[in-house]
């Protein structure tokens, strides 16, 4: 879009981890494609708009089969 910051652009996914009181160190992680947005805030990270609230912010047909050049894992959090 273009009212981001220079660097930072794509689609993003809040992800909840499972306690660590689940016993288990493996875990299985799905993220929804619905749960991406491209309207977000480059400073905290935090979806301004979800792709639930607006789907002309979701991944579209044309990126998921065509343009989906790479894929990154970010870890932002706090405590």
């Amino acid at each position: 879009p273009d009212d981001t910051m220079p660097y930072t652009y794509g689609y993003k996914a809040d992800l909840k981890l499972p306690s660590e009181s689940s016993g288990s160190i493996v875990s299985v992680i799905q993220i929804p494609f619905t749960n991406f947005t491209n309207k977000w805030d480059a400073s905290t990270g935090n979806a301004v708009i979800t792709c639930q609230e607006n789907k002309e912010l979701c991944p579209d047909h044309e990126t998921l089969s065509q343009n989906l050049y790479s894929i990154a894992i970010w870890g932002e959090g706090v405590e």
